[in-house]
This record gives C-alpha cells, structure tokens and sequence, in this order.
C-alpha cells in the first residue's frame, strides 16, 4: 500500500470521496486484505478515541466553574452606561496641518531629490551643447520661409544662417535630379 492508498483511504473513512470515486474505490477495499486491515485500524482508533473522551468528560465537574469565573471578574458598579463623545470635526487647515506634521520629512526630501534632478539634467543639456552656449542674433519669416541666424557665445566661433522652407509635401519625397535642399 503506498501514500496515495493511505490518503483515499482515510478520505473514504472520513466519507470525503465523491460517489463516483467511493464506488470506484470500494471493490478494491474488498478485495485487498491489507487496505481491510488498515481499515479496520481507523475504526478502532475513532473508537478509542471517542470513548476516552465521553470518560474524561464524564469525570469532569463543572458544577463550580461559572462561580469561579464569575469570582475572578471584577466587580463594576451599577452606574449608567458611559456616553462615548463623537469626535471633534476639525477644519480643512488642521487636516492639513495634521497630515504636513506626520509627512513633512519624506515630501522634503522628495522635493530636494527632484531639484538636484533638475539641476543636473538641465545642467548637463546647455553644457554639452558643441561646446558652448548659442546666441540667436535674429529670426525673419518670410511666408513660407523662415531665416535664423545663430552664432557660439564666444568670439571664436562660426556664424550660422539657418533657412526652414515651409515646403508642400506632395508624397514623392526628394529625388537626385532636383535641385539639393541644402
């Protein structure tokens, strides 16, 4: 007899087998004499058990127990029952004044963190820039066309005249014979 054995067999013991599973099991209750024996084991040992219980319980005397407890609990006089005072509605400022005293030191440091974030990111963007910042000397527009002229910060630099054509795609996209956009 192996585990599984044991465990349908305190499961039909126990009438936790469903009817198609305890007809199925049953023939071979009938026909092996190991799982007759083991079986029969179950049934003297809930017999045993309950007998030694209903004798124990039997053998206990609770005539005096609600006395000795009702002897240990203290006595409470016979006053009016208490009132229970409904608590004080407070206003909008010392919910928020309550909730800032308790909160306080996680919403300051989040908001230091998020500033030296942005200091860094922001930082790290105007810096990296082809190694300096650009200065927009003048923007004209004229229709479709737009002109930006732009140069480095320091003298040493470039001037760059930057012309954005406002151009009508027409779906065929740019082809070598036309005339370079650049």
């Amino acid at each position: 007899m192996n585990e599984r054995d044991e465990e349908r067999l305190g499961r039909f013991f126990d009438g936790e087998l469903s009817p198609a599973e305890a007809a199925e099991f049953e023939p071979r209750l009938e026909a092996e004499p190991q799982l007759q024996a083991q079986m029969m084991a179950m049934a003297f040992t809930q017999d045993a058990v309950r007998e030694l219980v209903a004798d124990q319980v039997a053998a206990m005397d609770f005539s005096g127990f609600l006395t000795a407890v009702e002897e240990r609990l203290p006595a409470e006089p016979d006053a009016a029952p208490r009132t229970v005072e409904a608590p004080k509605q407070s206003t909008a400022l010392e919910r928020v004044g309550s909730w800032w005293r308790r909160y306080w030191t996680p919403v300051l440091i989040s908001a230091v963190a998020a500033a030296g974030v942005a200091w860094f990111v922001t930082g790290r963007v105007t810096d990296d820039v082809s190694g300096g910042s650009i200065v927009v000397e003048g923007v004209q527009n004229d229709g479709p066309q737009t002109v930006l002229i732009s140069q480095p910060e320091d003298d040493g630099g470039s001037t760059v005249i930057w012309l954005l054509d406002d151009e009508q795609d027409d779906g065929e996209g740019f082809s070598p014979e036309e005339e370079d956009p650049i």
